[in-house]
């Protein structure tokens, strides 16, 4: 998310996506448990942010965040066709559908540690294009 020109991860914002949607699934889906699994970790972690459980890779991430995107769009500005769609998009969508079926994060910290990797990576992808 970006609001006045900072990078910011909306951690609750994602969570409340997640949740949603996963009870949505649930509900098409009752016999897949997969889906109750993940509104509980999800639940379990946006109780721990709420709390104030915000980890000191937050910061980390909101960094790399705005690295990326300052990346991104300079390269956008470069050669937008090779960047359609937002390459680290769809990881990042990835990840927070993967909660509770591919990954089981025991706290918000390991979430952030999970989005950091991503957004490093995608740092790194942008650099070698760049570099093409």
């Amino acid at each position: 998310m970006m609001t006045d020109g900072q990078f910011d991860v909306d951690i609750a914002h994602e969570l409340l996506g997640l949740i949603a949607w996963r009870k949505e699934k649930a509900e098409k889906h009752p016999e897949d448990v997969r889906n109750h699994k993940a509104v509980s970790i999800a639940e379990r972690l946006l109780a721990e942010y709420k709390i104030g459980a915000k980890p000191d890779q937050l910061k980390k991430l909101n960094e790399l965040g705005q690295q990326y995107k300052a990346l991104y769009a300079e390269m956008w500005d470069r050669d937008a066709s090779r960047l359609l769609p937002d390459p680290l998009e769809e990881e990042i969508s990835r990840y927070w559908r993967g909660i509770g079926f591919y990954s089981e994060p025991a706290n918000i910290g390991e979430v952030c540690e999970s989005l950091c990797e991503l957004y490093a990576e995608g740092i790194q992808n942008l650099k070698e294009l760049k570099s093409k």
